[in-house]
């Protein structure tokens, strides 16, 4: 499948009039300000940023069972994060997890954004926020396995989002989100085929259920299973990993770019 619109600069990534070769891996770096994220070491507390391109913010958590947040709780919520980023990480590219376009539109006017990370898989309101912002967006594909119906899903909202103006786009399979865990290995199986879009790949695995049920184990014991398939992941074509873990994330990419650093002697 050739790229989905010839305009779209192939995994590269721009930040601040900066531009990004996502030829090398990168890692985005989790911050939950939220009391009830699945993993408690990611709530109220900004990691150590060193090697991390991204930031990801969320006020509201997407995990199962989770309770639903107004809005006013979530600009809260992340108003504290941006705050505290601001001050401990300030050379560190900002994201917003956000599915809300009025979020976004409000904190955008109140501090420096960088990204829009929806797991939603957008709206026409959040596509046209995007637009108006200048932001990059992370494009999440919420629903089944991997499928034509992904391709598709892929297909049509890229073309929307560029006829709007947006040409830095992400693309996100959407790990846990509406998927059963076969369908979710299914997905880490074919990541690859992703790759034929033209855009880059951000995945987001970190002790994620699909490895604890897996393994039989608790968030707290999902590192060493996080760190394997990230490595497999890197392989199949991923450009950004969304961790929990910034320092090992950070030692498995620099292990990937060393295999990688020259080619193989026939």
């Amino acid at each position: 499948m050739a790229s989905a619109n010839s305009n779209l600069p192939a995994r590269t990534l721009k930040l601040r009039n900066r531009l990004f070769d996502l030829t090398e891996p990168r890692i985005m770096a989790i911050a939950n300000f939220t009391p009830d994220s699945f993993y408690e070491g990611s709530r109220h507390r900004i990691p150590d940023c060193s090697g991390v391109l991204l930031l990801d913010l969320g006020g509201y958590s997407t995990r199962p069972g989770a309770q639903d947040v107004s809005e006013d709780e979530e600009l809260r919520r992340l108003r504290e994060g941006l705050t505290l980023a601001a001050a401990t990480t300030p050379d560190t590219y900002i994201s917003i997890d956000t599915f809300r376009p009025s979020v976004l539109r409000e904190l955008a006017g109140e501090f420096t954004i960088d990204m829009a990370n929806d797991v939603s898989g957008g709206s026409d309101e959040m596509y046209e926020t995007v637009a108006g912002l200048g932001l990059p967006y992370v494009l999440t594909y919420p629903e089944g396995g991997f499928s034509a119906d992904m391709l598709l899903y892929f297909s049509q909202r890229i073309d929307r989002l560029c006829r709007l103006g947006v040409t830095d786009i992400l693309l996100d399979p959407g790990f846990g989100f509406g998927k059963t865990a076969e369908q979710n290995w299914e997905i880490a199986r074919n990541l690859h085929v992703l790759k034929e879009i033209g855009l880059p790949i951000l995945v987001g695995i970190s002790r994620k259920s699909m490895l604890r049920n897996l393994l039989g184990v608790d968030t707290a014991h999902a590192l060493n299973a996080t760190t394997a398939l990230h490595a497999f992941l890197l392989e199949r074509g991923a450009d950004i990993l969304r961790v929990h873990d910034v320092e090992e994330a950070r030692q498995t990419l620099l292990i990937y770019q060393q295999l990688h650093r020259h080619a193989a002697i026939p």
